[in-house]
């Protein structure tokens, strides 16, 4: 019975997906009511935050990121990206979980260096192949 549990944990090992490549979708406000698109290149390993990047569009333009940090757990991520302008920098954090092909979560953005919060939502979006 145990080589039996041994064998099916090894087996839901093996079939968990890592989250990794690139993913188009949405992510909406659930304070203001924006919306717009996002892209996020993951690239798992070691350099992982260097290698990955994110982008959203805020009221029709492309906002390019920084990405901060980056952690990947089987199926879920935890990233955090900075953007802004010279006088107000911003970081988003994002939670989400890889489902299929598709990812899904939420963000909270904060000024950076503070803990107040700016902005809050969720996004969704969808493995490109």
């Amino acid at each position: 019975m145990r080589i039996f549990l041994v064998c099916m944990s090894a087996a839901a090992l093996l079939l968990a997906a890592e989250v990794a490549g690139r993913f188009r979708g949405d992510w909406n406000s659930n304070g203001s009511g924006a919306s717009g698109a996002i892209e996020l290149t993951i690239k798992p390993g070691p350099d992982a935050d260097k290698n990955s990047q994110a982008t959203f569009t805020l009221s029709g333009s492309e906002v390019k990121t920084k990405v901060r940090t980056l952690h990947i757990a089987g199926d879920e991520i935890e990233m955090s990206y900075e953007f802004g302008t010279e006088s107000t920098q911003l970081v988003s954090k994002l939670k989400g979980k890889l489902a299929g092909e598709k990812l899904t979560g939420t963000y909270q953005t904060t000024i950076a260096g503070q803990d107040e919060k700016v902005d809050e939502g969720t996004f969704k979006a969808t493995l490109v192949k």
